[in-house]
């Protein structure tokens, strides 16, 4: 779950979907029971981050490093995706 949490966060990041986007398009397109933006608030970023760093170490594969954006939010103590109190 946390590469796709990664993935949603490089997709959203890069401006090509907004949060609720790539949540649907995982909940709608292969039928999950929610999308990476609901999971990343389940798991909370400390443990994505934590996890995907500690997998980039040990196997040293580009896959798991850690989108931009999931490492600044987790920084901030901030959701995933942005919510109207973040601009205050």
């Amino acid at each position: 779950m946390a590469q796709l949490i990664n993935e949603a966060a490089f997709l959203i990041g890069e401006g090509n979907g907004t949060p609720d986007d790539v949540d649907a398009g995982l909940q709608l397109g292969v039928n999950h029971p929610r999308g990476p933006v609901a999971w990343s608030r389940a798991l909370g970023l400390d443990h994505v981050v934590t996890l995907l760093d500690a997998l980039h170490r040990e196997l040293g594969e580009p896959r798991y490093r850690v989108a931009p954006l999931l490492r600044r939010r987790r920084a901030l103590n901030l959701d995933l995706a942005p919510t109207p109190e973040d601009a205050s």
